[in-house]
């Protein structure tokens, strides 16, 4: 203003050290607004779920961001008012690009995920079908089988038989890893355990995979990247486990109770109903967590509070517990 001539030497003089301080104050009010908006709109977790890195699409933007800032800061250095605020407008602008576009990519994605799942448990769903259509032509005939050994006595052949069918049915039998995956309608969790499946069939690793409750992602209560780091660096350990020992069982059980949500994984036989909060102190040396990729782990929970994992090995057994 005083360049422009709309104020002379003495109103400058007095309304500088006002003009510093409404700085400031303009400057926490933006940030305040700005981190209630990401919080709500959950921006900056969003563009962190986006899978691929575009390196070279941010190198691009961030070269346009710098020279934006390095012009307009020689603009006011020599009092180039009109390109100052033509500057500014354009810097506000392709920040506003380059954010909506993470933002509409990482929601992309996560709608990606989305249709992913339901097409699993779609398949999964078709194939129930399948296999109830084929049993109901093979019914009528496993009738006949077992009403003839019983009218000529031969209850042991019968009872063999009755075994022979349920031993060829127990795959079709057993639980469905997809089917709990709908109680966590949050489109990145579901991806991961998506991902946590396919490595468990690859592996030949049977997964039991239990939710019975609902998890909306209020429910957890530290950063949901911080959780997905966490859940993906234990799904690793715990395939790795499982295919080195000689049970080829995985169990994840995660389970929320009053402010408390649990995330249980162990390749134990029998796992427990109940999940209980492992009180025990951490025995396991820093070392052994470094090899086996957990050290993040130990990271994460320890910035936060009432934050705990536990986990105790034996032979080939493990049960890692992640308490919320």
């Amino acid at each position: 203003m005083f360049q422009l001539h709309y104020i002379d030497a003495v109103q400058r003089q007095f309304l500088v050290p006002f003009s510093l301080l409404a700085q400031q104050v303009c400057l926490f009010s933006l940030i305040i607004v700005v981190k209630k908006v990401d919080k709500k709109y959950m921006i900056s977790d969003s563009i962190l779920h986006i899978r691929k890195s575009y390196k070279l699409q941010s190198m691009i933007a961030l070269f346009f961001l710098a020279i934006f800032a390095l012009l307009k800061q020689i603009a006011v250095t020599h009092f180039f008012v009109e390109s100052f605020f033509y500057l500014t407008i354009l810097l506000l602008t392709l920040n506003l690009i380059v954010y909506s576009t993470a933002y509409l990519y990482s929601k992309y994605y996560q709608e990606q995920l989305k249709k992913e799942v339901l097409f699993e448990q779609y398949n999964q769903e078709l194939e129930k079908i399948t296999i109830s259509d084929e049993f109901r032509h093979d019914y009528r005939n496993i009738l006949l089988s077992l009403s003839d050994y019983i009218e000529q006595g031969e209850n042991k052949k019968a009872l063999n038989y009755i075994a022979s069918i349920t031993d060829y049915s127990r795959n079709f039998l057993d639980d469905d890893s997809y089917e709990d995956l709908g109680n966590i309608p949050i489109p990145s969790v579901q991806g991961l355990l998506l991902y946590l499946i396919e490595m468990c069939n690859k592996e030949q690793i049977k997964l039991h995979l239990v939710v019975p409750d609902i998890i909306q992602e209020h429910d957890i209560s530290i950063r949901l990247i911080d959780f997905l780091h966490c859940l993906s660096d234990l799904s690793d350990f715990a395939v790795k486990e499982t295919k080195n020992g000689k049970e080829k069982s995985l169990y994840m059980i995660i389970k929320k109770e009053v402010n408390v949500l649990y995330i249980e994984l162990t390749n134990t036989t029998q796992p427990e109903n109940k999940v209980a909060k492992v009180t025990e102190p951490l025995k396991i040396p820093k070392k052994y967590y470094k090899e086996n990729g957990l050290s993040t782990v130990i990271k994460i929970v320890h910035q936060y509070d009432e934050t705990d994992f536990s986990l105790q090995s034996s032979g080939n057994h493990f049960l890692a517990l992640l308490t919320l």
